[in-house]
């Protein structure tokens, strides 16, 4: 199931978005898909207004949010362009004449191209019952796009166009291949690259086999070990196994059990998903708590102690507010109240050597 919708580059207040829920009488409805697929091109404008040339390079920053009762969290993505440390430019810009919208201190770029066709939103959920029986399930689409100049002193005007193909995908198993007889399944994270993995039954019988099976999409599984089947005296059986991932494997993995009886019968169990990936640990900034309803902090994570400026940004690139640090690592700053619902940006500037980082701000009142 999928819709496409044009817009100007943002949407406020967001898209809604709503696709029939899943008929269970089909069977188990084993994940749910939700993706979005974009593009985005934007023309825009810069003039100097200061007596001196300046070389003014540009980025942009794509946010796009999916929010819906039936998540759990919101699915989010930010995307730069052309990168999160390149630029496009440099663009020169000669001393202001006093004219706007002309002359050799007034540049007109068009057609950058932020996204094409890009696939920026992908994920597989495994909660499923908001997803089950009569109705409808609802989504709220939220995107936003942010000019981020190399200089602040700058006059910037833009104009965007995008296409958003957002997509939901019910992926169920027919209900005669479900295993009744394996009572708990369960995989959780032990340690760094390690899961472990646990299943007891019922009505276990010694000439039953048990195959563990590992995907990276869900889809396509392939096999980590058999079990022979083995009773205990209540009747039952008890299994575990620690999975040691592969280097292609930190990130999200998804398990289930393959049970085959004797006659050849086979069943396979629900799936289980852990997630093995590592926290992002590049420089940068980082902000708690986000979401934010007032005061939070910014930590200049793994970053030389300096003075900071540091802006919140609307997501068309307006300063809301301004906020100075002196020989910080930490700072605090403060909605105030004023800042609606929705999404921000929070950039830092390093006033010493220029640098700038930008972090993404969720606001809910």
């Amino acid at each position: 199931m999928d819709t496409t919708v044009t817009g100007t580059g943002a949407a406020d207040p967001p898209y809604s978005f709503s696709f029939p829920k899943f008929d269970p009488t089909l069977g188990l409805l084993m994940e749910v898909g939700i993706a979005s697929v974009v593009s985005l091109k934007i023309d825009f404008t810069i003039e100097n207004p200061l007596p001196t040339s300046q070389n003014v390079r540009m980025r942009f920053i794509r946010a796009d949010e999916i929010s819906s009762a039936a998540l759990l969290s919101p699915l989010d993505n930010t995307a730069y362009s052309p990168g999160p440390s390149s630029w496009h430019g440099p663009y020169s810009l000669l001393p202001s004449d006093g004219v706007s919208g002309s002359g050799f201190d007034f540049r007109a770029v068009s057609n950058i191209h932020v996204l094409s066709n890009d696939t920026i939103i992908n994920e597989r959920l495994f909660n499923t019952a908001d997803y089950l029986g009569p109705g409808a399930v609802s989504f709220d689409y939220s995107p936003s796009l942010s000019p981020l100049p190399s200089v602040t002193s700058i006059n910037f005007n833009g104009s965007a166009q995008d296409q958003i193909k957002f997509i939901v995908t019910y992926t169920y198993c027919n209900n005669s291949a479900l295993a009744a007889d394996v009572t708990t399944f369960t995989a959780v994270k032990k340690e760094k690259g390690v899961a472990n993995v646990r299943w007891s039954t019922d009505n276990e019988r010694n000439d039953r086999k048990y195959e563990l099976q590992k995907s990276l999409d869900g889809l396509t599984f392939t096999s980590v070990l058999f079990y022979p089947a083995v009773a205990d005296l209540n009747g039952g059986g008890k299994y575990q196994y620690n999975y040691k991932a592969e280097a292609n494997e930190l990130s999200k993995l998804v398990f289930r059990i393959k049970q085959t009886e004797k006659d050849g019968l086979i069943k396979y169990s629900q799936i289980r998903v852990v997630d093995l990936s590592e926290i992002n640990d590049k420089p940068g900034i980082r902000l708690y708590p986000n979401p934010a309803k007032g005061t939070f902090t910014v930590e200049f994570y793994k970053l030389t102690r300096s003075d900071w400026q540091l802006d919140i940004l609307s997501s068309s690139g307006q300063v809301l507010s301004r906020t100075l640090a002196s020989n910080s690592l930490l700072a605090k700053m403060n909605t105030d109240g004023r800042l609606a619902s929705g999404v921000y940006f929070v950039r830092a500037i390093n006033m010493k050597t220029k640098e700038q980082f930008v972090e993404r701000l969720l606001v809910k009142k």
